[in-house]
C-alpha cells in the first residue's frame, strides 16, 4: 500500500477530530468561570461559585446555552467519523468527502456559538440579580480583582478556546480535502 496525499490529509483531519472530541469532552469537565467572595470582613472564609457544563451554582442561562453548543459538536463528530471510515470503505466516494466537509463546518458554527455564549455571563449575572449584582465588579467585567474579591475564566475556558482553535484547523483541513484533487479519484483520459 502506497501513501498517498490523500490518505496523509485524511489521517491528519481524523487525528484532529479525535483531539477535538477529547476537547470537547473535557469541556464538560471543568469548570468555566469562578467568582471568589468573602463571607466575612475579616476575609477568614469564602464563598466560591464555580460554573461549568454539566453543574451550576444559582445561575445557569449562559452556562447550559454553552453546554447545549458543546454537546451539539458531537454530532457533526460522529458524522466526520463515519464519513472518514466510509470514504475509504466506499472506494473514495465524493459523498462522503462532502460529509466530511459540511460536518466540520457545523462542528466550527457550534463551537464558535458556544465560546461566544460565555461572553455574555456578566450580563446574565446582572439580570437574574446574581448575590444582588448592583454595583459588584463581576457583574459588570468578564475578569478581575477588587477588595478581596476574585472573578474570571477557569480550565474549562481555556479548553473551550482550544476546542474552537482545533475545530477551525479541522475545517480548515477538511476544506482543502473537499476542493482539491487530493481526495477525488482521477480517472486517465485516454486518447484514440
Amino acid at each position: 500500500m502506497t501513501i498517498t496525499h490523500d490518505r496523509i490529509i485524511i489521517a491528519t483531519v481524523f487525528l484532529v477530530s479525535l483531539a477535538l472530541l477529547g476537547l470537547t469532552i473535557g469541556t464538560f469537565c471543568k469548570d468555566w468561570y469562578e467568582i471568589d467572595i468573602p463571607l466575612n470582613q475579616n476575609r477568614t472564609s469564602w464563598d466560591v461559585y464555580s460554573f461549568g457544563l454539566t453543574r451550576y451554582t444559582k445561575t445557569s442561562g449562559t452556562f447550559s446555552t454553552v453546554a447545549a453548543f458543546e454537546g451539539l459538536t458531537f454530532f457533526p463528530l460522529a458524522l466526520m467519523f463515519i464519513s472518514y471510515i466510509l470514504y475509504f470503505v466506499k472506494d473514495r466516494d465524493i459523498v462522503f468527502q462532502h460529509l466530511a466537509f459540511s460536518s466540520s463546518l457545523a462542528a466550527f458554527v457550534f463551537q464558535l456559538i458556544g465560546f461566544l455564549s460565555i461572553l455574555s455571563v456578566t450580563g446574565n449575572f446582572n439580570d437574574q440579580k446574581f448575590q444582588k449584582c448592583n454595583g459588584l465588579y463581576y457583574c459588570h467585567s468578564f475578569s478581575g480583582e477588587a477588595e478581596g474579591l476574585t472573578w474570571g475564566p477557569s480550565e474549562g475556558l481555556s479548553l473551550g478556546v482550544a476546542a474552537l482553535v482545533c475545530s477551525f484547523f479541522n475545517a480548515v483541513l477538511c476544506t482543502i480535502f473537499n476542493f482539491s484533487r487530493l481526495g477525488t479519484p482521477i480517472t486517465p483520459k485516454i486518447n484514440p
